[in-house]
């Protein structure tokens, strides 16, 4: 099973809310639901995300990393919906080769029948970065590595705080 978009909003949920519960009611769905999600998604990276305790949910260390990257894509998604393309428009897609990248482009076609789409895959996020600052593409997943930062330009690195 690979992640979805749904897993990386539940995730988000509980750390922006510090609780599952909490996160279910934000979502509108059942706590035991968003349980579940979060342990499919732990299983999946084979990491626990969150420390669970009567005092709500605290990302771990690899949560912290995980949720950087989780928020990157749900904004990137969030913006496909919304505003990037009208009706009848084009969407450039770049990214580094990744397993999840068909899949993901395939939902997307599928989602966004009216919209056409173009896929660019760069060896280097970096480069992806740039290319969106300048743009040159509308939307990129980029690859981070847990020992290695992204240096961000200025200009997309203010974009993802807002």
């Amino acid at each position: 099973m690979d992640l979805e978009i749904r897993h990386l909003r539940v995730v988000c949920a509980i750390a922006d809310t510090g609780s599952i519960s909490k996160a279910a009611s934000r979502l509108g769905i059942s706590q035991p639901s968003v349980t579940t999600l979060l342990q499919r998604v732990e299983r999946m990276v084979g990491h626990q995300i969150f420390q669970r305790g009567r005092g709500g949910a605290r990302s771990t260390t690899f949560g912290e990393q995980f949720l950087q990257r989780a928020r990157l894509l749900v904004a990137e998604m969030d913006a496909l919906g919304g505003e990037i393309a009208g009706p009848a428009g084009t969407i450039r897609f770049g990214s580094v080769h990744m397993e999840c990248v068909s899949s993901l482009f395939h939902c997307l076609e599928t989602s966004f029948p009216d919209i056409s789409f173009s896929m660019c895959v760069e060896p280097s996020s970096l480069r992806l970065a740039q290319r969106l600052v300048h743009g040159d593409l509308d939307v990129a997943v980029l690859a981070i590595a847990e020992s290695h930062q992204i240096p961000l330009p200025q200009e997309l690195a203010s974009m993802i705080r807002a």
